[in-house]
């Protein structure tokens, strides 16, 4: 059974041409008028799943914006600070495979993995990137206007070489004692 997907779309007031479709601790601009989806690419350094207010924005992450059937209609970069948009999408009609539903493909960095998609219920905060494709779920824009600022995706560092366990080093021969410990028995004496 898959969990059911629901985005949050935000109306986006205009002021001077310019204005901000606000999520969690991130900001868009968005051109007046038009529809759009963006957000953020972060380092999720704890590897939660959740975007964190300390967690830091990852720039020069390649972002594509694909219609229903999968073709890629635009491509751009993140940001300084991990953010992206897209904008003045067209006003399609509701409906699964209209000019207004889109998927957002996030391409992984070099020595990055993909965090878990949708942990939580605030999908302001988690990573909408499917880990085994960077693929998010499909996200539909129904009314002229509205912009989508929660579709983003968190990255992690692969690890390095992890310290084997103390089984696997008596397998290979170094043992506790191979690493400067020693377990010293404690002689129980009786009155």
């Amino acid at each position: 059974m898959s969990k059911k997907k629901h985005r949050t779309t935000v109306r986006v007031a205009a002021a001077a041409g310019m204005a901000l479709a606000v999520g969690v601790a991130n900001a868009v601009p968005v051109i007046d008028g038009g529809e759009g989806i963006g957000d953020k690419v972060w380092e999720d350094l704890n590897r939660n799943g959740l975007q964190e207010i300390s967690e830091p924005g990852i720039p020069d992450v390649q972002v594509s914006l694909l219609d229903f059937n999968n073709n890629v209609l635009a491509t751009t970069l993140t940001d300084a600070l991990g953010m992206y948009a897209f904008t003045g999408l067209g006003n399609g009609s509701p409906g699964p495979g209209n000019a207004d539903d889109y998927f957002i493909r996030f391409d992984l960095l070099p020595g990055f993995m993909f965090s878990p998609q949708d942990i939580g219920v605030d999908d302001a905060i988690d990573s909408d990137a499917n880990p085994a494709t960077g693929l998010s779920s499909m996200t539909s824009l129904n009314d002229y206007g509205l912009f989508d600022s929660t579709v983003d995706a968190g990255m992690y560092r692969e690890q390095q070489a992890e310290v084997p366990a103390p089984a696997a080093l008596s397998l290979l021969g170094l043992g506790l004692v191979g690493l400067g410990f020693q377990h010293r028995r404690r002689q129980i004496r009786k009155p």
